[in-house]
């Protein structure tokens, strides 16, 4: 969640999250600065959504690029490495 205050804070960008990630109770707090979609807006993602950080595994990377299929948008698979 610090990145999606940096960006919002700092950047002054809207951080859209996964509807499961907005209920959490850790994240409720930020409820202000954190949008989500709703089911119906599935299909118009690529609409509203510019850039993607994806947090999470191949199936993460997979299930997200799922939703912009329609979109045309290009993955990169970016590996974190240590400083």
């Amino acid at each position: 969640m610090d990145l999606a205050c940096f960006l919002h804070n700092h950047m002054h960008l809207t951080v859209y999250v996964e509807p499961t990630v907005i209920v959490e109770e850790e994240v409720s707090q930020l409820s202000k600065i954190l949008l989500t979609w709703r089911p119906e807006q599935l299909q118009h993602l690529n609409q509203i959504i510019d850039v993607i950080a994806c947090m999470g595994g191949d199936g993460t990377l997979l299930w997200v690029s799922s939703l912009f299929k329609s979109a045309g948008m290009n993955v990169n698979h970016q590996p974190l490495t240590a400083c």
